[in-house]
């Protein structure tokens, strides 16, 4: 094959028409780039101004802050130490207790007496 027979099909190719499906081909290929760049920018804008934003207002307050020690009221923290140790300690009760769920058993069942008295001082 001579270079005139190849320089010629060259040029036939590059003159011929593009089917739909070629054009569909280009279409979906840029379309797939303009995504993928548009997700790059995404990424990087929202890097760039919104944790940049958020780090920098937090190195703001941090060191805006100013970090110092209470000082411990000695009485009042061993005041609580003894009242978290006495709720956690178990208590035990003193045996037999009451049952509430019958409470026609553990009544007395009679009727209280009147008060009528029959010494009554008459005028």
């Amino acid at each position: 094959m001579s270079l005139l027979n190849l320089k010629i099909k060259i040029e036939n190719r590059s003159w011929r028409k593009s089917t739909i499906y070629e054009r569909w081909e280009v279409f979906t290929i840029l379309l797939f780039g303009f995504l993928t760049a548009s997700v790059i920018l995404g990424a990087y804008f929202t890097y760039t101004y919104v944790y940049r934003t958020l780090d920098d207002a937090h190195s703001i307050i941090v060191l805006s802050s100013s970090a110092s020690i209470n000082q411990i009221n000695e009485t009042f923290f061993q005041n609580a130490a003894h009242l978290v140790a006495l709720k956690n300690s178990s208590s035990t009760f003193a045996f037999p207790i009451r049952d509430i769920f019958s409470y026609a058993s553990s009544t007395n069942a009679s009727t209280p007496a009147s008060s009528t008295s029959s010494s009554k001082n008459t005028p």
